[in-house]
């Protein structure tokens, strides 16, 4: 049955997700020179990637929404960001990334959604 496979891989994605957010909050430059900091972080994108390709090999794939449509299929729209110039319903920002297996959503990906002023 495919229903245990997809709770695990859905619970393996909040490691995912603390992974990437301990890239991302490293300030940008810091490593450069700290080569300490610099190891760590590759070891974490490497685990990460790792992790990624794991998943992958088991039916997960990770979508990127930036850019996009809003799908309420695809996205889940936790704000709105007021824009000028572009059309309204845009993915401007991406919270979480959203992932499927075997093709059906299993996270859908957390999202800020433009909204024309």
């Amino acid at each position: 049955s495919a229903a245990p496979q997809q709770k695990f891989a859905t619970a393996m994605l909040e490691v995912y997700d603390n992974l990437e957010r301990a890239v991302d909050n490293v300030p940008s430059g810091a490593a450069d020179s700290d080569p300490l900091l610099k190891t760590f972080i590759e070891g974490v994108v490497l685990t990460e990637n790792v992790m990624l390709n794991v998943l992958q090999s088991q039916g997960v794939k990770k979508y990127d929404a930036m850019g996009e449509k809003f799908d309420p299929n695809l996205h889940a729209a936790l704000f709105e960001v007021p824009v000028t110039d572009g059309e309204s319903g845009i993915v401007q920002q991406v919270i979480k990334k959203g992932f499927s297996y075997n093709e059906r959503v299993i996270r859908p990906a957390q999202v800020g959604v433009s909204r024309k002023d």
